[in-house]
């Protein structure tokens, strides 16, 4: 019975802690979006925020690089565009009130799986430490992830780049 009464005391902490974390994501959210649209102004470059708030708990907030359509091909009989969907900077709330930030890559219509590449940058435990010179950083590092990515740099270009390669 002691280790009974041992656990639900666990689990009651767990739980006070997870609801403490999910309370502060109501400040960070705005935070987050008000601090991604000063860096993105910054920056010159064309981008959106993007807010996804439609289940309670399981949020998030990115920044988002335009898309871009850069030609176009004829497949079969029709003419399609060629659309380029710009990556994003996420920040996500877990359902333990953690926050996992990372990136998606960019992705080329017709050219990628539809799978998303997502790479993961951290995740944050304490969301007080989340301030501008965090999210900055993690800006500075999504950009040269997509810098990476438009040079086709790094080992695992071919599948970040979009291509479909059969195996």
């Amino acid at each position: 019975m002691e280790e009974l009464i041992k656990a639900s005391k666990k689990i009651q902490i767990i739980q006070d802690q997870i609801y403490a974390r999910q309370s502060l994501w109501k400040d960070l959210k705005q935070k987050l979006k008000d601090n991604l649209q000063q860096l993105g102004e910054q920056t010159g470059l064309e981008f959106d925020i993007l807010i996804t708030d439609h289940i309670e708990h399981w949020e998030s907030v990115s920044f988002k690089l335009k898309d871009q359509h850069f030609s176009y091909y004829v497949k079969g009989t029709k003419r399609q565009a060629i659309i380029k969907h710009g990556g994003y900077l996420v920040y996500g709330l877990m359902p333990s009130g953690f926050i996992k930030v990372g990136m998606v890559f960019p992705k080329i219509d017709d050219i990628k799986e539809k799978e998303i590449s997502f790479k993961e940058f951290e995740l944050m435990k304490d969301l007080r430490k989340i301030d501008q010179s965090v999210i900055e950083n993690h800006m500075t590092r999504f950009l040269k992830e997509v810098i990476s990515w438009e040079l086709g740099e790094g080992a695992d270009i071919k599948e970040r780049i979009g291509f479909k390669i059969s195996k």
